[in-house]
């Protein structure tokens, strides 16, 4: 039994062999780390800060890749830099953080979302009778709607009133 596994031993292990010759080992992708933070715990604004820190130190990664002539003889520095970039981008602490903030900016636009929702459905029952668009106030009004005079705005309306700061908009939108 001992006599097998000095055999094995001393054998060279297995390598893959290709019509072009023997093939490198390929590089594995850096693992990704445990994070030692908790996000929750040390809060958005510390998160926001480690996250701002590690993209400006990828982003000068990146810069010094990009200003490396991409020649035979640079090859190995920018394959030693990508890989920096790679072992940055796979910190445990930069991911945690990073997702956190994103989870957090996530929760505030559903909230805003919701509240503008809800804020169109009180209009609709409050009897203004037109709900802004997605898009909301800020989207500009079609050519065909500014040619228009504040009579025949007040027409299609029907029943509602225009303000005379409404009207002014329309008739400064007319003259241009």
């Amino acid at each position: 039994a001992l006599k097998s596994l000095k055999a094995d031993a001393m054998m060279p292990a297995p390598t893959k062999v290709n019509y072009n010759g023997f093939e490198p080992e390929k590089k594995k992708k850096p693992e990704i780390t445990e994070a030692t933070i908790d996000p929750s715990e040390i809060g958005l604004e510390k998160c926001q800060k480690i996250v701002k820190e590690q993209e400006f130190k990828i982003r000068k990664l990146k810069e010094k890749m990009a200003g490396i002539a991409p020649t035979k003889k640079n090859k190995a520095e920018i394959a030693a830099v990508k890989e920096q970039v790679e072992e940055l981008q796979a910190d445990g602490n930069y991911r945690a953080a990073m997702n956190y903030v994103r989870k957090v900016e996530e929760d505030e636009r559903d909230k805003r979302r919701a509240e503008r929702e809800k804020d169109d459905e009180e209009a609709l029952v409050g009897g203004l009778g037109k709900k802004k668009g997605p898009a909301g106030p800020s989207e500009p009004a079609p050519k065909k709607q500014a040619a228009a005079s504040s009579a025949e705005v007040q027409e299609v309306a029907g029943d509602f009133d225009a303000d005379a700061e409404v009207v002014a908009v329309v008739k400064s939108a007319v003259e241009g």
